[in-house]
């Protein structure tokens, strides 16, 4: 499991970015569009928490903001229906911190307001997270 990655920022794009570590590896990373806010210019340093998601045809790494947002986007995988596609699209759209709140609190208007999901969707991740997302509301986004 890669948890972090440190190095020199190399690019940054609004969906991925690549940093090359002092090891001389450069790494690709998926990321959404609230790590892009933060980040600094390429050039500079930056650490990471990132998540590795493994298929049979290929391996993502996922950068995050916090480790919060990187707990969350683990469990949004567990969700039936949800890739690792729509766990960005729904950490792009809302802050980590509104996304649990709108799960636990069953806000399906503030959920259908990212793009790709819909009313069943929405219900979907309401009735598969809602449980799991209440002990991760209480830590807010405290790494």
């Amino acid at each position: 499991m890669i948890s972090q990655i440190t190095g020199t920022l190399t690019t940054k794009t609004l969906d991925h970015i690549e940093v090359m570590t002092a090891g001389g590896i450069g790494y690709r990373l998926q990321i959404p569009l609230s790590v892009y806010e933060m980040l600094p210019m390429p050039g500079d340093p930056v650490t990471l928490p990132t998540a590795l998601v493994v298929k049979e045809d290929q391996w993502q790494l996922f950068g995050f903001a916090s480790v919060f947002e990187r707990r969350l986007f683990e469990k949004l995988l567990t969700a039936n229906g949800v890739g690792p596609a729509l766990a960005i699209g729904l950490l792009s759209s809302l802050t980590a911190t509104r996304l649990v709140r709108a799960i636990v609190e069953r806000d399906i208007p503030t959920l259908q307001s990212v793009p790709r999901v819909g009313h069943k969707k929405a219900e979907r991740l309401i009735l598969d997270l809602s449980d799991k997302l209440k002990e991760l509301g209480a830590e807010g986004d405290v790494d």
